[in-house]
Parts: C-alpha cells; sequence; structure tokens
C-alpha cells in the first residue's frame, strides 16, 4: 500500500472524529466568542458592530470576578483531591487480592454511574442536622457546619470525579508492570529513586489527563 493512499485512508478514518468535534465543540465555542464581539451578529437583523463592552463589564463587575474565582478554586482543589482518591484507588485495585480488586473496582464504577442529585442528597441524609449520624452518635445541632462550606464542597467534588482519575491511572499503573521496575532495580536503583525517576513519570500523563477532567 502507497503512503498516499495510508493517508488517504487515515484521513477518512479522522473526517467522522473531526466532524463531531466541529460540530460540539468548536462551532459552539466560536459562536460564543463572535457574539462576544459582535452582539448584533445573530439578531433579527444582524449587524457586525464589534465592541467589547460586554466583556469588559463582565471583568469590571466585581460579583462576577467572584464567582469566576471561587469556580477556578474549587475546580482546582476538586482536581487536586480527586487526584489523590483516584490515585489511591487506582493502586489498591492493581496490588489487591482478586476478590478484592473486584469489589474496589466495582464500587469505583458505582460511584461513577450515580447520578449526582443522588450522591447529593446522600451525603444531605448522612451529615445534615438530625442525620444518620446525629441520630447514631447523638452529635449536637451544627456539628456539621465544616461540610455545608466551601471545605465541605471540595471535599464532595473531590470524592464524586475521583473515578476519572482512577481509571486513568488503573490503566497506566498496568502499562508500566514489574519489568521497568526490576530493570530499574538491576541497574542499582533504590525503591525511592526507581518511583522518582521512572514509575511517576510514566503514571503523570495519566494524572493529569484525569485531574483535568475533575477540574472541569
Amino acid at each position: 500500500m502507497s503512503a498516499k493512499s495510508e493517508r488517504g485512508r487515515s484521513a477518512a478514518w479522522a473526517a467522522p472524529g473531526l466532524l463531531v468535534l466541529g460540530v460540539l465543540v468548536v462551532y459552539p465555542l466560536l459562536t460564543l466568542l463572535a457574539q462576544s464581539a459582535f452582539p448584533d451578529l445573530f439578531s433579527v437583523h444582524p449587524r457586525l458592530n464589534f465592541t467589547l463592552r460586554g466583556i469588559t463589564a463582565t471583568f469590571s463587575n466585581r460579583g462576577d470576578l467572584q464567582a469566576v474565582g471561587n469556580s477556578l478554586v474549587i475546580g482546582l482543589a476538586a482536581a487536586v483531591l480527586a487526584s489523590l482518591y483516584g490515585s489511591i484507588t487506582a493502586l489498591a485495585v492493581e496490588r489487591a487480592s482478586r476478590p478484592m480488586s473486584v469489589v474496589l473496582d466495582a464500587l469505583v464504577w458505582g460511584v461513577f454511574f450515580l447520578p449526582s442529585y443522588i450522591v447529593t442528597e446522600g451525603w444531605l441524609v448522612l451529615l445534615q442536622d438530625g442525620g444518620i449520624l446525629a441520630q447514631v452518635f447523638h452529635l449536637p445541632n451544627g456539628w456539621s457546619g465544616w461540610f455545608f462550606s466551601r471545605t465541605g464542597i471540595f471535599y464532595v467534588m473531590g470524592l464524586r470525579f475521583f473515578p476519572f482519575v482512577h481509571f486513568g491511572m488503573q490503566q497506566a499503573i498496568r502499562n508500566v508492570g514489574p519489568d521497568l521496575i526490576n530493570a530499574a532495580r538491576i541497574c542499582g536503583a533504590r525503591s525511592g529513586y526507581a518511583w522518582r525517576r521512572v514509575i511517576v513519570p510514566l503514571l503523570t500523563p495519566a494524572l493529569l489527563a484525569g485531574a483535568s477532567l475533575a477540574f472541569g
């Protein structure tokens, strides 16, 4: 098969994916950016009146800036916690015995598929005043105030999105395998050095990919 025909086949396989990305991602994004600069572009009588008043008004409003800042902080904290939880669970699944790893994997999949509103209701019933924990341990009202705050949002969002990190890290850990570790040790590397210079660099792409999904 010639190189030209191979490139044609590659383009044919890539075309549907590019079309879907163009329709579902690129077009809406470009439309939003265009409308922010040309407010009358999609009105009944379209006009190309360029202005940045909408953008400057948004970023000059203190409430809008605070909302953006809160979103970034919450997303970053959720990504960090999800990365921590997902890495721990992925390592546990890959290092545990077969029955235990199946149970752990099933629990992670359960968290992944559960609708967000069910997870939210579960946390509320568990931690609210007069909830399950308060009734079982006779806790006073207000004991869970930390949970109904920004700290609680960090914690819950990290737990909600850690499966994204878990799945990526699980496959990455499988791909590393024991051979690379054994090779590093044969070359004289200690366990800590092998982790820093061999294992962690190989796991970093999967960790960053999962963290980016948790952030979003």
